[in-house]
């Protein structure tokens, strides 16, 4: 069986697609180069704070943050959402 040369651009693109949507979905969405913003974290993510953008651990949640403003927290929840469907669908795309 020949594989056509579009079908395996479509392939390779769809991977390299898959893979940076799985890589930056956990990374700084803002970042500061400000010690006091916002407190002492460094890195805003879709799922907490971050003292520095390079840690692994979130050391306040979204959740926890802005546990005062619902219109904020509703819209960082609707991106955690689309953010786990674009994984599926890349995933499922490139199946």
């Amino acid at each position: 069986m020949a594989y056509s040369v579009p079908l395996i651009l479509y392939v390779i693109i769809q991977f390299a697609a898959f893979l940076l949507v799985l890589a930056g979905t956990p990374s700084g969405m803002f970042r500061s180069g400000s010690p006091s913003f916002p407190g002492p974290f460094g890195c805003i993510t879709l799922w907490g704070l971050k003292l520095t953008c390079a840690s692994v651990d979130y050391n306040v949640t979204i959740h926890f943050f802005f546990r005062n403003c619902r219109n904020r927290l509703n819209l960082f929840r609707a991106a955690q959402g689309l953010a786990i469907c674009h994984i599926f669908v890349y995933g499922a795309a490139f199946i």
